[in-house]
């Protein structure tokens, strides 16, 4: 009978250590929207391509990697180069959104658009280019479009957009006021620096599989047509930091650091969608074999892109995919619940329990 209880505890206790608790629903019923991204892309492609696997992934373009392209088919071809765009998560099915769109020059507002997003879904992704400003796309349908103040379209280094998000309630697009308070907003300053780090890994190249190119291929990457980066893209045998990120600089600069250690991302090894050293949708990775100091166990402690000397995103790592340090926790529940069974095992035969 102690042989049952015990196993139950030592069920319970490995349960109370490993598993990660659930947010109950009083937390789950304040979920607020949120602003995922937003900002400028020079090229098409690259917007393309972060939409795609970046923001949205798959259901944003049908659910197939060869059945949409940026020219030809799908959403593809309702992006073009100069778009502006933003992300939204935890919306209101039951709400009516308008996104406002504010072109800011120095300290004057040239050019401000209201578009409207509708409801009946909690994840939208709203883009228009500033070549066609008479159109605006959310998850690439054509939707209704308020121009407040002047076209979009002074994108300088001078430039920042003002995002925000508007609770429409009852009222048509016509009727929102272009200063109506907002639920969220932000700012997106440097346009042409704008750079998103989307992930990072530390990944085994073990030669049975390509690793750095499977890894990829959740990200677009890897493929053999020519819009994923004109090719497959592999590495020899080896472990190695994947670096996945969108840039509007032509020729970034990427640093991986570990404590004092930072460790410089060779210029060959950076990729784009292009398939050339241009601004876009990248992935670039590193060999950290021979890395002075390097200790792969330990993970990343900060992933940076730089435009020169000038930092443009910054993203701490993740460490689940080192070999050998996910079990770690585990692993430590698993002995401590042992000790509590043969412990309620001693206690039992004493009949202290």
């Amino acid at each position: 009978m102690w042989t049952k209880r015990a196993i139950a505890v030592l069920v319970a206790v490995v349960m109370a250590i490993c598993v990660i608790p659930v947010s109950d629903a009083s937390a789950e019923s304040s979920v607020q929207e949120t602003l995922v991204d937003a900002g400028y892309v020079e090229s098409s492609e690259s917007f393309f391509y972060y939409a795609k696997f970046g923001i949205s992934g798959f259901p944003l373009t049908g659910g197939s990697v060869s059945g949409d392209k940026p020219t030809t088919d799908g959403v593809g071809t309702t992006i073009h180069d100069n778009t502006i765009f933003a992300s939204f998560s935890n919306m209101s099915v039951e709400k009516n959104y308008v996104l406002s769109i504010k072109e800011i020059v120095g300290t004057s507002t040239k050019a401000s658009v209201l578009i409207d997003l509708g409801s009946d879904t909690v994840n939208k992704t709203a883009w228009i280019s500033i070549d066609a400003a008479d159109k605006a796309y959310v998850n690439g349908i054509e939707t209704e479009m308020r121009v407040v103040s002047g076209p979009l379209g002074q994108i300088t280094e001078s430039t920042s957009l003002e995002f925000s998000l508007i609770d429409a309630g009852n009222r048509t697009l016509d009727q929102i006021p272009a200063n109506a308070s907002a639920i969220l907003s932000s700012h997106v300053d440097d346009l042409m620096d704008h750079t998103i780090i989307l992930d990072s890994y530390i990944t085994e190249n073990s030669g049975n599989s390509n690793a750095i190119e499977d890894l990829g291929k959740n990200y677009g990457w890897g493929g053999s047509s020519k819009q994923y980066a004109g090719g497959k893209i592999g590495a020899p045998i080896g472990n190695y930091v994947c670096i996945f990120f969108m840039t509007n600089v032509d020729s970034p600069v990427i640093k991986v650091t570990q404590g004092k250690d930072v460790y410089e991302v060779p210029t060959e090894n950076i990729f784009f969608n292009t398939g050339s050293t241009d601004s876009g949708y990248g992935y670039a990775y590193l060999c950290i074999d021979d890395l002075e100091g390097f200790d792969k166990e330990n993970g990343l402690d900060s992933v940076s892109i730089y435009n020169g000397d000038k930092l443009c995103a910054s993203y701490v790592a993740p460490v689940e995919e080192v070999e050998g340090v996910g079990p770690v926790i585990c692993i430590g529940a698993i002995i401590i619940a042992a000790l509590v069974v043969l412990i309620y095992v001693v206690l039992n035969k004493k009949g202290g329990m």
